[in-house]
């Protein structure tokens, strides 16, 4: 399996040659950003103690949001089967910004649908905060490969 990153706006979908990720592996990131749209990317397969740094600098100013997802990937404009991940556990997820450190405990959890909306594909459960902060994303059903909405 390969590890992957997005960054928008300006990056698509970039795969990462030079670490693995395999099943039950778990992954840390660390992403900062600062004024000048520079990017620094700290990935590391915490089974494995291998670690990959990735420097970049964004086309434009990014934004103030930060995501945790388990998603499909556009492939030509058709978006590809969902791939059976069972029960992810997203943990300790924060991001930083002017000094302040945010939790995803008062932000918008999104399931993941099929593009006409019919077929539940992943669901985000409910954010935790003990015995540690967490939430989970859980695998429904692989879709079909349908044109990107």
């Amino acid at each position: 399996s390969y590890l992957w990153w997005e960054l928008v706006p300006g990056y698509s979908i970039q795969k990462i040659t030079n670490l693995r990720g395999n099943v039950n592996d778990s992954i840390s990131v660390l992403m900062d950003t600062d004024v000048d749209r520079s990017v620094h990317l700290n990935l590391c397969n915490i089974n494995t103690s291998q670690c990959v740094n990735i420097y970049k600098t964004a086309s434009k100013a990014i934004g103030g949001s930060v995501e945790w997802v388990a998603e499909r990937i556009d492939v030509g404009g058709y978006y590809t089967q969902l791939a059976k991940f069972g029960t992810v556990e997203i943990t300790n997820p924060s991001s930083a910004y002017a000094g302040h450190v945010y939790t995803p405990g008062n932000s918008t959890a999104y399931d993941m649908r099929s593009c006409n909306g019919a077929t539940l594909l992943a669901s985000t459960g409910a954010y935790h905060t003990t015995p540690y902060q967490y939430f989970d994303e859980t695998w429904k059903a692989y879709g079909s490969k349908e044109k990107a909405c």
